[in-house]
């Protein structure tokens, strides 16, 4: 109160607003770290069409929390997926992609809700040999292998890796295995995977931005991550043009199990 008798207003406001601390464990270890892991996850996403998340999820809860990580693939890979989709525009089966990302958006529903209700480690070891399974049994079958575009399996794709996306922020796998299957050009399978990664990324990225802030963390390491996705871009432009669709399937079995093994043994 004043001398006046009246309230100082301005005061009362400074006790009553809250002093926000933003605080940061990040150091320049930590960034440089973001910035080398960014380049190689982005230059096998451009490679293979996929693994960005599995390779950032795989390292990046080591220095940053779970949540800051999940939240910095996705800014960070958005743009690398965009500019992917974009070169790739006129490449995209969109037959393929309808059904597959209306879908997804039930199948993250229910990983949401699984993922409340399991132990987390046992998810974990559930995903690495679902991923090693699959990618064993497709190299078995090799050339062999093939997916019809009908809509039973467009919808079990997209189901499957939107309970994969809702329960580990991974929906990478099941639709890189229907589309590596029923596409028929390395450049049809890269443009229609990152389409449906794209529209995946859109509807996530509303939903966190509507529900969270994002951390001092996540604001420090962005901009080293998404250098590190361009460079690693750049890069993976440069060896997808002498690659062979063979090739690239390859590429994707070896990763799934690859991740598959660090899953079942983390």
């Amino acid at each position: 109160m004043t001398n006046g008798g009246r309230y100082d207003i301005q005061s009362v406001s400074d006790q009553k607003r809250p002093q926000t601390q933003y605080k940061t464990t990040v150091n320049g270890w930590i960034v440089l770290f973001v910035f080398l892991t960014a380049i190689l996850a982005s230059f096998v996403q451009t490679t293979s069409g996929f693994a960005f998340a599995l390779i950032t999820m795989a390292l990046w809860p080591a220095v940053l929390t779970i949540p800051d990580s999940t939240h910095l693939l996705m800014f960070s890979s958005f743009l690398v997926i965009s500019i992917m989709t974009f070169r790739f525009r006129h490449r995209i089966n969109f037959h393929l992609v309808i059904v597959p990302s209306m879908v997804a958006i039930a199948g993250n529903a229910a990983g949401v809700h699984l993922i409340g209700s399991a132990p987390e480690a046992l998810l974990i070891r559930i995903l690495g040999a679902v991923l090693i399974v699959l990618a064993v049994s497709l190299m078995i079958a090799g050339n062999r292998f093939r997916v019809k575009p009908t809509v039973r399996n467009a919808s079990i794709a997209g189901l499957v890796s939107g309970m994969m996306n809702g329960m580990f922020n991974i929906p990478g796998p099941p639709i890189v295995l229907y589309y590596s299957a029923a596409t028929r050009t390395k450049e049809e399978y890269i443009a229609t995977t990152q389409f449906f990664f794209w529209i995946a990324l859109v509807q996530r990225m509303i939903l966190v931005l509507l529900s969270s802030p994002l951390s001092t963390d996540v604001l420090i390491t962005f901009p080293f991550a998404i250098t590190g996705s361009v460079i690693g871009m750049v890069l993976g432009f440069r060896v997808f043009r002498g690659l062979r669709q063979a090739r690239v399937q390859q590429a994707v079995y070896a990763l799934m199990i690859i991740s598959g093994a660090f899953y079942l043994t983390s």
